[in-house]
């Protein structure tokens, strides 16, 4: 199913896409049923199934919802890093890491664990779509970085491509989430510590560690 958000999403399906969102990011989506979501967004049952046929194509919007975000920051990190005049790859990159922090907080076990399971549809193409973006713009991320001298030269980038989707997909299942007691975004931050740090030059580093006290200092 394919949605139109700039075109069809009006205040009463935004107001009800945004709280079933966290209903399902803290109770995941089997706990929560119509009856929940449209007392939380203050309508009626009959105006909550004028905007969604049932929950499934609710959960599907929810999740085609990410997918658009992601897809827009994805164009806008391409267009910072293209524009070397004006914009230093790392001051980009620690951007990117910003923004993916605000993608993974939207994510939590329960909603992983429920999408999987009572959704496996959603679930494939959200994994499909991830793996087809990335594969699309890491490429291309990291030549620049090497470009530029603050990634190293000797790292194929395809390699590094499938080293970074296999990390990332296997660690990211119910399977593996149960046997961790860390937030998605703590894992994140984790794996970032352990595989972008072995990626920078020398002035990659030096030029990291001002980014982030940057960032902790706006923060």
């Amino acid at each position: 199913m394919m949605f139109d958000f700039k075109n069809d999403e009006n205040d009463i399906k935004r107001r009800i896409r945004e709280v079933s969102s966290e209903l399902f990011k803290v109770k995941g989506t089997k706990a929560v049923g119509m009856d929940l979501i449209a007392q939380e967004c203050g309508i009626s049952k009959k105006t909550l199934y004028e905007n969604f046929s049932s929950k499934e194509e609710l959960v599907e919007y929810c999740i085609h919802w990410i997918m658009n975000g992601m897809n827009e920051f994805w164009e806008d990190i391409v267009q910072q890093v293209s524009n070397q005049d004006k914009n230093d790859f790392t001051q980009v990159f620690h951007y990117f890491m910003q923004k993916l922090k605000l993608v993974t907080s939207s994510i939590s076990h329960p909603f992983i664990f429920d999408l999987k399971k009572y959704y496996p549809k959603t679930w494939n193409q959200l994994v499909e779509f991830r793996r087809k973006k990335i594969e699309k713009y890491f490429d291309f991320l990291f030549k620049k970085g090497q470009e530029q001298g603050y990634l190293r030269n000797d790292i194929d980038p395809k390699l590094l491509f499938y080293i970074h989707y296999f990390t990332m997909d296997n660690i990211f299942t119910p399977e593996v989430l149960s046997e961790i007691s860390l937030s998605a975004q703590e894992i994140f931050d984790n794996i970032f510590k352990v595989f972008f740090t072995g990626l920078l030059t020398a002035k990659g580093l030096e030029a990291s560690e001002i980014c982030k006290k940057t960032f902790q200092t706006q923060n």
